[in-house]
């Protein structure tokens, strides 16, 4: 973020040192995490390290209030080859952004789950969670390793910056409607630490399917890259208006200046042009897709 002050930029220096010797250092002595791309995490090579972020990603997911069940996955050659040709779809499609967030994450660990598809815990940074059946589109899993390495970004970028207010309390936060639910006939309500996070992924992702269809081989990765550039852009223009409203007294100086960068991102985004004649911005209200 530009205009950092010098405390700022120390505090940044510092912390990125300290990320990228962390991310550095062999917690285990194989894997692709090391070569700047999040490898798979293998049971058999620390498994009581996957145990332990398994057992975590479980204790801190739920859905309506529920828990709903984590367990660990075994690692297999067609898992591998489906994480490979993911990610680089994603690094072809957005080569600056996936090689900055992709460095940001040492491993994926697998788990078992009807839902939620992917995940991030504050109690295992550096670390994405991804389910096993993510893999079986290589588009979804993609967009789900960008998804979560997205949070790891945010989450590094609100260690040294004050996206909010001194004294935010998320219980006690604005809150800002989101009327989709992936198939649940209900609205939800976001905190602002909730907003900024989701606000952060959809800006990207539908930045990722502009590429992905700007660099498609077939017609048919075309056409599915544009459905999905669709949706995660009115997503994301959702936020967009959502952060201009009364959520704001939640932000702080630095969290006002990324939400305001981001929606000039956004609204630049929605000049794209479709091949129906129309342009992403006709197309605000058609966020509710699963």
């Amino acid at each position: 973020m530009g205009g950092r002050d010098a405390a700022g930029g120390a505090a940044l220096t510092s912390y990125l040192a300290l990320r990228d010797r962390v991310l550095g250092e062999s917690l285990i002595e194989s894997g692709s995490g090391r070569a700047g791309v999040p490898g798979f995490l293998s049971r058999d090579e620390a498994p009581w390290l996957n145990d332990l972020l398994v057992r975590r990603f479980d204790e801190t997911t739920t859905i309506d209030g529920a828990r709903v069940g984590v367990t660990p996955v075994e690692l297999t050659p067609e898992l591998e080859g489906a994480r490979s040709r993911s990610l680089n779809l994603a690094r072809r499609s957005v080569p600056r952004l996936a090689a900055d967030v992709f460095g940001g994450v040492r491993h994926v660990v697998l788990y078992r789950a009807d839902q939620p598809y992917s995940g991030y815990t504050n109690a295992a940074p550096l670390f994405i969670f991804l389910g096993a059946a993510t893999f079986e589109r290589e588009h979804f899993a993609a967009e789900l390793l960008l998804h979560e390495s997205l949070h790891q970004k945010l989450n590094d970028i609100s260690v040294v910056r004050s996206l909010f207010r001194p004294g935010y309390d998320d219980a006690k936060s604005v809150t800002v409607t989101v009327p989709w639910s992936f198939g649940r006939a209900r609205t939800r309500h976001f905190a602002a630490d909730r907003t900024f996070a989701a606000f952060h992924v959809y800006s990207h992702q539908a930045l990722l399917y502009i590429g992905m269809a700007a660099t498609a081989g077939t017609t048919e990765e075309a056409d599915l890259a544009l459905r999905n550039v669709v949706l995660s852009w009115a997503r994301a223009a959702h936020f967009a208006r959502a952060v201009r409203g009364d959520i704001q007294v939640e932000f702080g100086p630095d969290g006002r200046r990324l939400a305001g960068w981001l929606t000039r991102a956004v609204d630049d985004m929605g000049e794209f042009g479709l091949p129906d004649g129309t342009r992403l911005r006709d197309h605000r209200e058609e966020f509710a897709g699963v």
